[in-house]
């Protein structure tokens, strides 16, 4: 800002403790944060005056989300082509990618799609034909899961 000398800086955790109270000459300035919630704030000072606080909060979450739980087909069950392959979405998930793979060696897979609204996906695939699949899932901040368990199942 105009006039201004240097800018004080501040982070305030979750329990409104100040865990960084720094006075900056430049406009940046870089720090490793533990998981969680935080604030702050920036404001611009000289010798006679204050300018108000710019606040912000940020969330800082690096931690993967578990992966969802397939439900229907369980290992080694078979399908028709009315059924559709389920799973319960985790409680941090927002999202949950589905690969469905012609073999166990898990090439190619023959379908990948990805799902934020829906917790099921209807597979037909070619009769008489032994198909894997499982699920990987994300979190709102981004973090992905493992790929979960590898689960066969046959096309009737």
């Amino acid at each position: 800002l105009y006039n201004a000398d240097e800018y004080r800086f501040q982070i305030i955790n979750s329990s409104s403790a100040t865990i960084i109270d720094v006075i900056k000459i430049g406009d940046s300035a870089t720090y490793t944060l533990n998981e969680g919630v935080y604030t702050w704030q920036v404001r611009a000072q000289n010798a006679t005056s204050n300018s108000p606080y710019s606040t912000r909060t940020i969330t800082v979450d690096t931690t993967a989300p578990a992966v969802s739980v397939q439900s229907f087909p369980d290992n080694n069950d078979t399908i028709t082509g009315t059924d559709s392959l389920d799973w319960i979405p985790s409680s941090t998930t927002v999202g949950d990618s589905l690969f469905i793979y012609p073999d166990s060696l898990i090439s190619a897979p023959v379908y990948k799609g990805y799902f934020s609204t829906v917790a099921y996906y209807a597979y037909s695939g070619t009769i008489n034909q032994d198909y894997f699949w499982r699920l990987k899932s994300v979190d709102a901040a981004g973090n992905w899961s493992p790929k979960g368990t590898l689960r066969k199942f046959w096309v009737k």
